[in-house]
């Protein structure tokens, strides 16, 4: 299963409870393919964890940075996509 979390606002806090659903995503389905999309400290938290097989990080302030980000994701095909708002 492929999943992209969106983690998008940079808080750190968010970021913390979100690794709880993405430890128990992980031990549900050994083969799962977890990417996280990040900004700011949100992103910085997520790559020092071991959980996700892919971190991009976004910059609002580039839309160069932001339209590959976009493409290359579509380009993914995720089963789900999940923000936590």
């Amino acid at each position: 299963m492929k999943i992209l979390l969106l983690a998008l606002d940079g808080k750190l806090g968010d970021a913390i409870i979100n690794s709880a659903f993405a430890s128990i995503a992980s031990t549900i389905d050994e083969k799962l393919d977890l990417h996280i999309l990040a900004s700011d400290s949100a992103f910085k938290y997520w790559s020092r964890t071991k959980i996700p097989s892919k971190i991009w990080e976004i910059n609002t302030k580039s839309l160069t940075n932001t339209l590959f980000i976009a493409i290359q994701l579509n380009l993914k095909k995720f089963d789900y996509v999940i923000t936590f708002r």
